[in-house]
Order: structure tokens, then sequence, then C-alpha cells
């Protein structure tokens, strides 16, 4: 923390402005350790979806492989699956926040 308090607004802005974008890359990179260490609750950047649950409520990534989706476990093809119906389209709304042309399918298993 030396260094940081010290110095004019400017700096203290862009060293702040720097910490922030460094923890949203952070999150974006590594949503695991994230969701360990609770990064991915902090509410700067794009919230990451919930993790899937296994229950009835289902989604398929239809589109593209886009590396923010593949990321999160979502690459072209994958299926996740959700307890409620309001975990699916919170997971559906985050995916879309993440890559807006994600291709996103609803289905119920079998």
């Amino acid at each position: 923390m030396q260094g940081y308090l010290t110095g004019d607004a400017e700096a203290f802005l862009l060293k702040s402005a720097a910490g922030i974008v460094f923890l949203d890359w952070l999150r974006d990179e590594y949503p695991h350790f994230a969701r360990v260490t609770h990064l991915d609750t902090l509410g700067f950047g794009t919230k990451g979806p919930p993790p899937p649950t296994g229950g009835k409520f289902c989604i398929r990534n239809k589109g593209a492989a886009t590396r923010a989706l593949v990321a999160r476990g979502f690459g072209s093809g994958q299926e996740l699956c959700y307890d409620t119906r309001e975990e699916r389209d919170a997971a559906i709304t985050a995916f879309r926040d993440l890559y807006s042309g994600a291709d996103i399918e609803e289905f119920q298993p079998g």
C-alpha cells in the first residue's frame, strides 16, 4: 500500500482503475479461481453466470465458441442445466451480456 495513497488525484484515479481492470481480467480468465475466492461477487464489469446445478432447466450453446463463453465452460454445443427457471434465465442473461451474438437454446432433458 505504500505509494498507493500518495501523489495527486489523477495518479490515485489511474491506480484505482488499473486495479479494477486487473481484477476484472482475473475474474474473466480464471472463473473457477474467482468463484472460490468470491471475486465473482464484486459489482464491477460483467457478472458471470451462476454455476450449473444439474436440474431440469437446461440451455445449449448453438453458436460460436467465443473465448468469453469457453472460459466459463460454455463452448459450442455445450449444455448446462439448472434446478430452477430463475437460475437458467440468469445464466442466459449473463452469457448474452458476455457475447451479444450468443445463440442459446432452452430445453428440458429427455
